[in-house]
């Protein structure tokens, strides 16, 4: 089995049920943190086929103490080809996760992410709504606790927090 951390529209189970069919509905969510990364939704990415940009996480290392939550989700090799196939734009890396509850260390899983040397910042790039709509609406069917972290920890390229 495969732990992967998920943070935008995979948190609506009915978005990731369009990749992994009905085997979404019976996935376990473990609600995790990741430390030394912020979520950031209108950044432009050249290979990014769409107009419009979608959930990126960038590692920021700085006095900020960035950090974002996500879900830890535990699936075989298929089912990661199958979402390495729809996150296809995204390099599949390691990164530490902590308990969004305890805080206690839970170890090395692969996410999503873009490089940053892939992104670009431009005023006129405006995110997928939908997109946004799909991950705050799954963050908030977790907990409200969960969906107001979301919230905060949810921003657009100028530093400001994204709120729908």
């Amino acid at each position: 089995m495969n732990k992967l951390i998920i943070y935008g529209s995979l948190l609506s189970r009915s978005s990731m049920q369009k990749t992994l069919g009905d085997r979404a509905k019976t996935i376990h969510f473990k609600p995790v943190i990741i430390k030394e990364y912020k979520r950031i939704y209108n950044v432009f990415i050249p290979s990014y086929k769409c107009k419009n940009a979608a959930a990126n996480i960038v590692k920021i290392k700085s006095p900020n103490n960035y950090f974002l939550n996500a879900v830890m989700i535990e699936i075989n090799d298929n089912e990661l080809q199958l979402l390495n196939k729809r996150e296809e734009i995204y390099t599949l890396k390691k990164v530490d996760s902590y308990d969004f509850i305890t805080g206690k260390y839970l170890g090395v899983a692969l996410t999503y992410l873009v490089e940053p040397h892939s992104i670009h910042f431009k005023n006129y790039i405006h995110p997928r709504l939908l997109d946004v709509f799909l991950a705050q609406s799954g963050a908030y069917q977790l907990s409200p606790q969960f969906g107001y972290i979301f919230d905060k920890t949810t921003f657009n390229c100028y530093d400001n927090l994204f709120l729908l």
